[in-house]
């Protein structure tokens, strides 16, 4: 069986549908409440980026929702698709004793084209704008640290060969912050901790449910969605 390729990877990315055939990113109404925006300037490129991204061991706690102008250079930016990608912050890989990043792929699946878009009327009228939602995952936040990461806009050829359209932005850093977790400095399962707090823990079934999903999400490479 042959290893799948990136250009692969991307093309799956861009052909997928729901069960009524609709692809995605599909259009949606979102609601960033009191999550971060972030802007990105298309122009320049550069992703404005906060500070602080997530806390390690997090799995879809946050979502940063990144905010740009939908159409550049007279490209609709809602019918390309996008991908966050990203390296997580540096560690010593247990294996080897060597230090390295982890690289991620996150899938958007949803595209605001209404809450920050001026509705006509408006001085910025003809610049309507895209949210485009992050859910920061386990494998982003597996380490404490910087993570380095960036927003592009794609499409690929059928033969999987060529990009139609291909944008990026420049890459952006965030901090994940220190966590506590279950683990020992190796990166293994404290199991005798672990026995400890499911004893002493009323709530020790749920909590037991997300920490070995967040463990797992934390070893693997794999595509956030």
């Amino acid at each position: 069986m042959a290893a799948i390729t990136l250009n692969d990877l991307l093309y799956e990315m861009q052909t997928y549908t729901d069960e009524a055939g609709e692809y995605f990113p599909q259009v949606k109404h979102l609601s960033p409440s009191d999550d971060q925006i972030v802007d990105i300037d298309l122009n320049t490129r550069e992703i404005k980026a906060p500070a602080f991204l997530s806390v390690q061991y997090d799995h879809n706690a946050e979502i940063i929702y990144f905010k740009c102008n939908r159409y550049f250079d007279n490209m609709d930016l809602a019918n390309t698709v996008c991908v966050i990608q990203y390296l997580n912050a540096a560690h010593i890989d247990p294996e080897t004793g060597e230090k390295t990043r982890d690289a991620g792929i996150y899938w958007v699946p949803y595209y605001d084209i209404y809450h920050y878009s001026p509705q006509e009327g408006d001085p910025d009228y003809e610049d309507p704008t895209l949210l485009i939602p992050w859910a920061v995952g386990g494998l982003a936040t597996a380490y404490e640290g910087t993570v380095t990461y960036s927003v592009r806009f794609y499409r690929l050829s059928e033969d999987k060969t060529t990009y139609l359209y291909n944008m990026s932005t420049k890459p952006a850093k965030g901090e994940v912050l220190w966590g506590i977790g279950f683990w020992n400095e190796d990166g293994t399962l404290d199991e005798a901790t672990l026995e400890k707090f499911k004893l002493e823990s009323t709530v020790v079934d749920q909590i037991y449910h997300d920490l070995s999903l967040a463990m797992y999400d934390a070893t693997t490479y794999w595509v956030d969605a």
